[in-house]
């Protein structure tokens, strides 16, 4: 049977906590901060939401070990043309009996408790977690629209990624309150393994004769909506004005892999461009460390977690104006600005990858800025608009007087 613990370390339940129920889709490795913060401030307990094969289910215990909170799986779990259904929400929501609920987009996960809310015998509210960009937002039309439209009128708020687009939100639905937290991660973790990734660092660095060069840095799959192969082809075109001593590299696979591979040695750029393959944990940290700067050029992108672990380890984000990371953006306002905060160093760019010449002027312009790798990698400091712990009282707080209201 499964015993509901605010506490995984074997601490007494404490009454006094609130009882958060969260249906999400899977464990990812960019949600385990958010939702072990979530489970020290709260009682906790996590239904996720898509039954995986025996492997992954493995990697995804081993991703939850040391959880601060109990989850389990949605007990009959099966998909219906590329959607998750699910059954046993209601046995779920009566053995925990909630404070509050956060679903997940516009699906069951929401539909239900709203349903159910009133026929139980206990009393919580509900609010979605929401992981659209503006552009994702605006474009939900038509059937899926109303659909949102009327669980969000019913739904108590919402969290969404930034404050952009709570803002759309607020404008263009019913819903009642949106609350913005994005998909960062608790910028203790990089702190604890300093000494780590420098040693990973300079391990790339040597590996791939890195040092004395400009190096910037894409981390992602390589699939289409990435937008790689134009990535690759404004490198070729700024090519002739940029330092011989540039260097890219790409961390990740992909079904794109053989095209862009042959992209590379069409363009004859291959002294230039490497493949490094795919990093995880500290050796995907030690990237950051390698790079002056990160490119993310997604024609669609929920948000891109790199975005905020590459200004984390005080790597420049170039973002994607269709990212929702570029939230996370603070740019220089003039050549001089001469303040000494976030807004007056700035933290990267966002642009256009629709407007080829402003892609190559970003490109260009960011090699031109950027300084050569040390042999160490770069020892910098978080450039970061906000930290996680300040962004995450603000959700506790906010969530806490949903309750109480």
């Amino acid at each position: 049977m499964l015993i509901f613990a605010c506490d995984k370390q074997g601490n007494a339940t404490q009454d006094s906590m609130k009882r958060l129920l969260i249906f999400h889709p899977a464990p990812a490795p960019y949600r385990v901060d958010f939702f072990n913060e979530i489970g020290r401030r709260f009682c906790l307990h996590i239904v996720f939401l898509r039954r995986e094969a025996e492997e992954v289910l493995v990697a995804q215990q081993k991703l939850l070990e040391g959880a601060t909170f109990t989850y389990e799986y949605i007990p009959r779990h099966f998909r219906v043309l590329g959607r998750d259904i699910g059954f046993g929400y209601t046995k779920i929501l009566r053995k925990f009996r909630p404070d509050v609920v956060i679903a997940t987009e516009f699906s069951m996960s929401l539909l239900v408790p709203l349903l159910l809310r009133g026929f139980l015998g206990f009393k919580y509210k509900v609010l979605t977690q929401c992981d659209d960009s503006i552009f994702m937002a605006e474009a939900r039309t038509g059937g899926r629209r109303r659909r949102a439209n009327w669980m969000l009128r019913r739904a108590d708020g919402m969290i969404t990624i930034s404050r952009e687009v709570s803002e759309w939100y607020l404008r263009n639905t019913s819903v009642k309150r949106a609350i913005e937290f994005p998909i960062i991660h608790d910028e203790t973790a990089f702190s604890e393994h300093r000494g780590e990734i420098q040693q990973m660092a300079a391990s790339h660095i040597r590996r791939f004769s890195l040092a004395g060069h400009r190096v910037g840095l894409f981390v992602g799959r390589f699939v289409e909506v990435k937008n790689l192969p134009l990535l690759l082809r404004v490198l070729a075109q700024v090519n002739p004005r940029l330092p011989s001593d540039w260097r890219f590299v790409l961390v990740g696979d992909g079904d794109e892999a053989p095209i862009l591979h042959q992209q590379v040695a069409a363009s004859e750029l291959s002294d230039h461009v490497l493949f490094v393959g795919r990093h995880e944990g500290l050796s995907l940290w030690a990237w950051y460390a390698v790079a002056s700067f990160i490119v993310l050029p997604s024609r669609q992108e929920a948000f891109g977690a790199v975005v905020g672990e590459a200004l984390q380890m005080g790597c420049r984000a170039l973002v994607s104006k269709y990212a929702g990371g570029r939230s996370l953006i603070r740019e220089r306002e003039t050549p001089d600005d001469e303040e000494k905060d976030l807004r007056g160093l700035g933290n990267g760019k966002v642009f256009s990858p629709d407007e080829t010449d402003e892609f190559q002027r970003t490109i260009l312009e960011e090699y031109l800025l950027a300084e050569p790798t040390p042999a160490e990698g770069f020892g910098r400091s978080s450039i970061m608009p906000f930290g996680f712990d300040g962004a995450m009282c603000r959700l506790e707080a906010e969530i806490k007087e949903i309750i109480n209201r």
